[in-house]
């Protein structure tokens, strides 16, 4: 089974597949946004300017401020590198097993990272702006 980076925003756990993962960097001042949506800002990284999503409201975590405790998970979408704004990065882990199940009506793949550890939501980068 595939590895994934486990990440938490406020109580809710989410899993990005490890291969989609360029790095996580510290959280830092974001650009105001260019629109509407789930796009919290613009990081210039090394001179790259890269948009990042603040995943709370997709998955509805009440918004707050960036804080200097939170990242941001560098993932490879396409030929696009984003961000994803998150509270914590737990770690890469390999899943004790993988299963989809239904959320609010729509389908979600979940994996179980450990006995006795959080069920983590697989974020799914290019469903985020399906419907957006």
């Amino acid at each position: 089974m595939d590895s994934f980076l486990v990440m938490r925003i406020a109580s809710r756990y989410l899993a990005l597949p490890i291969q989609q993962v360029v790095r996580a960097v510290p959280a830092a001042l974001l650009s105001p946004p260019a629109g509407k949506g789930p796009v919290a800002g613009i990081l210039n990284l090394e001179g790259e300017m890269i948009p990042v999503i603040d995943p709370r409201e997709i998955f509805g975590v009440p918004k707050k401020e960036m804080d200097t405790s939170d990242a941001i998970v560098l993932a490879q979408w396409g030929d696009q590198v984003i961000g994803i704004w998150v509270d914590q990065v737990l770690g890469v882990f390999e899943p004790q097993s993988r299963r989809s199940c239904t959320v609010m009506g729509q389908p979600v793949d979940a994996v179980a990272i450990g006995q006795d550890q959080p069920v983590a939501a697989v974020l799914d980068i290019g469903g985020m702006f399906s419907e957006r």
